[in-house]
């Protein structure tokens, strides 16, 4: 099980909700629900470090899984952008003599757009998380 998949399992358990603070003095050590419920203490030096860490990585986590989770829907847009783009591109380059595909640009000139077809074949063939 992935670090995201273990996040997600975590959340899906039914953690106590959030936001979550910190408690102590003279520095807060304690992890605390926003009832003022105790949750964790931290221990063996850094502690209100420590503590303001898991509060802030525990309030961030569904944020953060949201965000990776449209991230990932915008690759998977932009790659399926990329192959049409790809399937076009191909379709121009010439007979035979395939490494001199050129185009004409919007201003006139011509572009050799090969390179760029051969990179985004590439790109598209990389695995994906």
């Amino acid at each position: 099980m992935s670090n995201i998949e273990a996040l997600r399992a975590a959340l899906a358990a039914g953690p106590t909700p959030g936001p979550w603070g910190l408690w102590g003095k003279p520095d807060p050590s304690q992890v605390i629900s926003a009832e003022s419920t105790f949750l964790a203490q931290t221990v063996g030096g850094h502690d209100a470090i420590n503590a303001a860490y898991i509060a802030a990585a525990c309030n961030a986590a569904p944020d953060l899984l949201a965000e990776l989770d449209r991230l990932k829907a915008e690759r998977d847009a932009l790659r399926s952008q990329l192959a049409g783009m790809v399937t076009l591109l191909e379709t121009l380059r010439t007979v035979g003599e395939s490494r001199y595909c050129y185009v004409q640009a919007r201003a006139g000139q011509m572009v050799h757009v090969a390179d760029a077809i051969d990179a985004a074949n590439a790109a598209l063939k990389e695995p994906t998380a």
